[in-house]
Parts: C-alpha cells; structure tokens; sequence
C-alpha cells in the first residue's frame, strides 16, 4: 500500500544547491580574503629598555666582609656616593696598616740614601753599601705599592689608610644616582669576594629599545613602545643595528626614541608596529608557493583563477606580511595543492 502511494505521488525533483560565500570560503582550497597586516604576533613583540652603563650599578666587596652597618632600605633613592653599608674587611685593614708604617720607614730610608750618596761622593763610602741602600729602599717601595693596590681595589688612596684604622671599617657608597631596587645583606653576616652583590641601584639615563622577534622586523610606518609601568612613547623607524643571537635563533633589533628621553634601565615591554601601505598585505604561510621567480599566490578575482607574484615581508606562526598587488576583495587560496583536486 505504501508502495502504491509513493508510485501515485512521485519522485519529486532534486533540489537545486547554491554555493554561499562561506560555503566558497571553506572549500578545499580555503578561499580567504585578502587583508590588511592585523595579526598581533607580527605587529607586536616582547621588548625592554637598555640603558647606558652608568644607568645602575651593583655594590659588591672585593674581599672577605662582614657587615657592620646598613644606612639604607630596599626602594631608597640614594645620590652616588651616598654610604650603603659598613663592613669589616681584613685584608684592607692589613694594607692600611702596612701603607702607615712603610710610609714612615721609607721617609727613614730615603734621608738615609741621600746621606749615604752625599759621602760617596767624598769618597768616603764604598759603592756596595750605597747600593745594599738602594736595593733596601726599592723593596720597602714595592711593598708599599702592593698595600695601596689593595685599598685601590676597595675604592681607596693612602689619605685613607688613617681613617679606616682608626674607625675599623670602610664604608661602601652608592656608584650612582637612583633607587636601591635590591639588598641582600644582615648584620654580622660574612661573604667572600665574587659573592652576590650587596645592593643593586637602578637610575635612568638616555636609552634604547631591545626588541626581540622571531624574523627580522618589517619595515613599518610607526614604531612605539608600551612599558609595564604605563610608559608610552614613540620610536624611530630605522633600526640602529640589528643581530641573530645564535643561542635561540632569534632576531634581535635596537631601536632609538624618536626624542631622547630617559628611562629606567631593565623596563620590560612590548614594541607596537604600524604598518600602512597599499601593496602590504597579510594571508596564510601556507597560501605561498614558491616557482621559479620567487613566491606566487593564487588568487581568484572577479571569478578568475591567477597567479600574483609576492615578496614576503615577515612571518610569523601560520601568517605572513607580503607586499604583493592585490585588491581589497581578492580571495587567496590557502592550500593551493587543492585546487588540482577540485
């Protein structure tokens, strides 16, 4: 019966399919309109302030120290010069000592020379004495030199060799002007040269931007960088120099301020790219090929298949920035390969 009934109605006729502009999109050829460069991890890259050398500075002991005193707390803004901490060291205390009294035994010597050179000009001494004089002179000299090389390295002269035994500690000054960003020292605590530093003091001075990326930074419009401390403000378009770091691969580019400014050194950000110009544009990596004169892609406009030819600008992930001669609703096929099938 049912049979009958489907006899009397029928077959009814196929429906007709039309294919939507998503549908389009979707195919296996991934039809994708062509667009402006918008993809942040082209257009935006990790980056931090360097600044110049005398920026900040780090306070260490050159010998064995034992704290003593500490003028100052982590975020204190000091001037350079300003007392950090008073340690204990040793070694310095032994060459202030030595530099005191060779000093008074060289002053003795010297008038003793000069005595003994006066006479063997009379002939009245022999040459070997004047000369075992001499040689007792130079050794005292040497020794005194060695000592003031040591208070040399803990950043004093023999005018303080007085001072530092009579107060029993040397005192470490801040090397430059800024804010104490780090201290790392007890009282009665003991460390050894080489350890870690005391103290860290960050300042400002006239900077750069270090940026780094994974390809070489496209030419852009406008530059800027954006500091996590809500600083803004803009670079210079031509890079000052730019290297691969052979650890990791990636490209690294220092770029100026467009007006010097000063900037603590350190400050962590991200460098914004602009860019703006009619033959740049943005599609899949996978939608280039690459022929015999370079990269091509395969564009339908106005219904037609063709090849235009691009150079590719930078890439990123899965997109890339190429300067090729397209139109705002070209479409590009993102797996070329699939056009064949179709």
């Amino acid at each position: 019966m049912l049979s009958l009934l489907l006899l009397a109605c029928g077959e009814s006729a196929p429906a007709t399919v039309e294919t939507t502009a998503e549908e389009e999109l979707t195919g296996a050829a991934r039809w994708e309109p062509a667009r402006r460069p918008s993809d942040a991890s082209m257009l935006e890259h990790p980056a931090r302030v360097v600044a110049d050398a005398a920026a900040s500075g780090e306070l260490g002991a050159p010998f064995r120290a034992r704290v003593l005193r500490v003028h100052v707390s982590p975020g204190a803004r000091v001037e350079a010069g300003d007392p950090v901490l008073d340690v204990v060291m040793p070694e310095v205390l032994d060459a202030a000592a030595a530099v005191r009294g060779l000093s008074a035994r060289i002053a003795a010597h010297r008038a003793r020379t000069m005595e003994l050179e006066r006479l063997r000009a009379d002939q009245l001494v022999d040459a070997a004495r004047l000369f075992e004089q001499r040689a007792a002179l130079a050794e005292l000299e040497a020794e005194r030199a060695r000592a003031l090389a040591v208070l040399r390295a803990a950043s004093l002269d023999a005018r303080d060799a007085a001072r530092v035994l009579r107060e029993g500690a040397i005192t470490l000054r801040a090397p430059n002007d800024g804010i104490v960003r780090t201290l790392d020292a007890h009282l009665g605590e003991t460390r050894e040269p080489g350890g870690a530093p005391f103290a860290r003091v960050v300042g400002t001075a006239a900077a750069r931007v270090e940026v780094r990326s994974p390809s070489p930074l496209p030419s852009a419009s406008a530059l800027s960088f954006e500091g996590a401390d809500g600083t803004s403000l803009a670079l210079s378009p031509e890079p000052l120099a730019q290297v691969v770091d052979p650890e990791d691969g990636m490209h690294v580019t220092w770029l100026s301020p467009s007006d010097p400014v000063h900037l603590a050194d350190g400050l962590r950000g991200r460098v914004r790219l602009s860019i703006e110009g009619a033959e740049l544009w943005q599609v899949p990596v996978s939608a280039l090929v690459i022929e015999g004169e370079g990269p091509v892609l395969m564009v339908r406009r106005e219904n037609a298949n063709q090849r235009v030819g691009a150079e590719v600008v930078s890439t990123s992930g899965a997109s890339a920035i190429v300067r090729a001669e397209l139109v705002d609703g070209d479409l590009v096929a993102s797996v070329p390969s699939a056009l064949e099938s179709e």
